[in-house]
């Protein structure tokens, strides 16, 4: 695959809430060629299930004062990778497409055109596959990857969304991603 591929993970206080954690893989020519992965206190989610279920999983060291700080550093991430790259989620809305909203909303008259377009989905392209978008994606790519991804972790995510998008297009060579 010689096109760059943009793959996003975040964690929110619920499913409409607001995002505290973000992991992004950059993949180029067989192997990830930078990720982001930050997040803001924990200390501010509340969300029962996500309290439960999330942040036990969280594994970020790179902890930000605030939430519009975690922001502000994805998006100059974001905006050092996005030309001539496809960017995916496993599935953008509302999470993922929300993260892109904030940003964008915070300097309106400078970022309107440069969230990402199209924002593409891991779970549909699964479905264009005849394969169920609900599939496991931790063992769906266990045979690609090079470690054994944690769910719920933010960059995890971003890596495993990256190999069912490419497995899903025929990719079955061990992509070997950093151990950040």
């Amino acid at each position: 695959m010689d096109k760059k591929i943009i793959s996003i993970d975040c964690e929110s206080d619920g499913l409409y809430g607001d995002i505290f954690a973000i992991g992004v893989s950059v993949f180029l020519n067989g192997e990830e060629i930078d990720s982001f992965v930050g997040m803001s206190s924990l200390k501010e989610v509340s969300n029962p299930w996500v309290v439960d279920n999330v942040l036990p999983h969280i594994k970020v060291s790179n902890v930000y004062d605030s939430k519009e700080d975690l922001r502000e550093d994805f998006w100059k991430f974001w905006i050092s990778h996005k030309n001539n790259a496809i960017t995916i989620v496993d599935i953008g809305s509302p999470v993922e497409s929300n993260l892109f909203r904030k940003c964008v909303e915070k300097d309106l008259d400078n970022r309107l055109f440069q969230g990402p377009y199209p924002l593409h989905e891991v779970a549909t392209m699964l479905l264009a596959n005849n394969i169920d978008p609900d599939i496991d994606r931790k063992s769906y790519t266990k045979d690609i990857l090079n470690y054994t991804p944690s769910r719920h972790n933010p960059l995890d995510d971003a890596r495993m969304s990256l190999a069912t998008w490419l497995k899903c297009q025929g990719y079955n060579t061990k992509i070997i991603f950093p151990l950040k």
